[in-house]
């Protein structure tokens, strides 16, 4: 905003007035942001009819309750949420904030009529586009506003007994909307609440809080203390790679790294695989590389450069390849290597899952071979046909034959087919539609 408004202190402010009147001429959205800003609209109208059509909403659902007290009562808030969602996107943001807030009441106030949640997901809807308004705010008058509001709704203990609380995306919009100003405000609710009501889950919030306001080693500070919080430390390592604070993400990752069942945390392990690609650490690289292909993922690429660049990828070699032989990816692995006779016996053991993918590398080292696999295999699966889906099929496979360097045996193999199976006339259709 500042570069912005150096940009306008190089003309003269009656052409910039004169250009802003032009723009508004032509403008609609321009035109009602403007009026937004600078006037004082009345919402008194506008609030009143959507809290009669909200009465009137709870009305009609109660009717059913009453009526089916063993099943939900329906309650349709669509059009007041989707207007919700245009008022705010239009720049009427306390309009908008009152109507969701409304809602938010309306469905806490009736939690009873739930049977399966319905009740606590139209108030938790609520509560995120509450949050989603907060965080659209720009005029101080409106901040200020959400955050006393979000900030008193947060002590509310409706739907506790229902196994939900809202109270924690309520104190998020808080800590977004924190200034110095109301910095104390917000941390002595964050206290009562976590004294007085025993409520877990604060370390986040408090998070966010000192994310904007204090030095760097005093937040990681703060994380190193709550590391037994999963929540806070989900976000602070997120925060962390991005930031590349990768001392702070390193102690994040390894806490907890492994559950109590002997499973390691995949995300965490690709994290740890940047911080040592970062740190140009080796011998961490590679033991984090070989952890993810155990887990089914193909870093062999980067075990491998590890390797070679500790000295000892010629003599591992043999001992890896064995090791991960039976991994899905381990043909990837042997045409990087070179390895075409492995790979062949690999393909020849499980034609079907290897071959229409790795066929056409295959048959530029192994032409004869490779082409008895696709005879046979497409010979099998027209065999086994006996429906239009497995005809597709089998045609699909032909053309595969044909595109991985058979174009005349393919050709030749559908001649053969529709001469066997000349009686099966979706099958021969499909076969003569097949151009090689």
């Amino acid at each position: 905003m500042e570069d912005t408004r150096k940009l306008f202190e190089n003309y003269d402010t009656n052409e910039l007035l004169d250009f802003l009147a032009e723009a508004i001429r032509f403008d609609d959205e321009l035109r009602e942001r403007f009026r937004i800003r600078f006037e004082e609209l009345d919402y008194k109208n506008d609030l009143k009819r959507a809290k009669s059509s909200l009465a009137s909403i709870y009305r009609e659902a109660e009717k059913q309750w009453r009526k089916f007290y063993d099943k939900c009562a329906y309650v349709d808030t669509n059009a007041l949420s989707a207007e919700v969602s245009k008022r705010a996107e239009q720049g009427h943001i306390e309009y908008a904030f009152k109507v969701a807030e409304m809602l938010y009441t309306a469905a806490t106030d009736h939690l009873s009529f739930q049977v399966d949640d319905e009740m606590s997901l139209e108030a938790h809807s609520c509560v995120h586009r509450m949050t989603y308004i907060a965080e659209r705010a720009t005029r101080p008058e409106d901040k200020a506003y959400i955050f006393s509001r979000c900030l008193e709704l947060s002590y509310d203990d409706s739907g506790r007994s229902y196994y939900e609380a809202f109270d924690l995306d309520l104190l998020g919009a808080c800590a977004f909307l924190a200034t110095p100003e109301n910095r104390a405000q917000l941390e002595q609710t964050l206290d009562t609440l976590e004294t007085e009501k025993a409520r877990k889950g604060m370390a986040p919030i408090r998070y966010q809080v000192m994310r904007k306001f204090d030095p760097p080693e005093v937040v990681r500070d703060f994380v190193k203390q709550n590391l037994h919080d999963p929540e806070l430390c989900k976000v602070a390592l997120s925060d962390a790679m991005a930031a590349k604070d990768y001392d702070l993400a390193e102690i994040l990752c390894n806490h907890n790294l492994v559950s109590d069942a002997g499973r390691y945390d995949k995300d965490k392990l690709i994290h740890l695989h940047t911080i040592s690609v970062s740190r140009n650490d080796n011998a961490k690289l590679a033991e984090i590389s070989k952890r993810l292909m155990l887990m089914g993922y193909n870093y062999f690429e980067s075990l491998k450069s590890a390797l070679q660049a500790l000295g000892t990828w010629e003599k591992t070699r043999p001992s890896i390849l064995k090791q991960f032989s039976s991994a899905q990816y381990f043909p990837e692995i042997l045409i990087a290597e070179g390895e075409w006779a492995m790979l062949l016996e690999k393909v020849k053991a499980n034609p079907n899952s290897f071959l229409y993918i790795h066929g056409k590398a295959l048959a530029k080292h192994y032409r004869d071979d490779v082409l008895n696999l696709y005879r046979q295999s497409v010979t099998d699966e027209a065999e086994h046909s006996s429906k239009e889906r497995e005809y597709s099929f089998a045609c699909k496979c032909l053309s595969q034959f044909a595109e991985s360097g058979y174009p005349e045996e393919a050709a030749e193999l559908r001649d053969q087919l529709l001469a066997k199976y000349k009686a099966k006339r979706t099958f021969t259709k499909l076969l003569k539609e097949l151009k090689f």
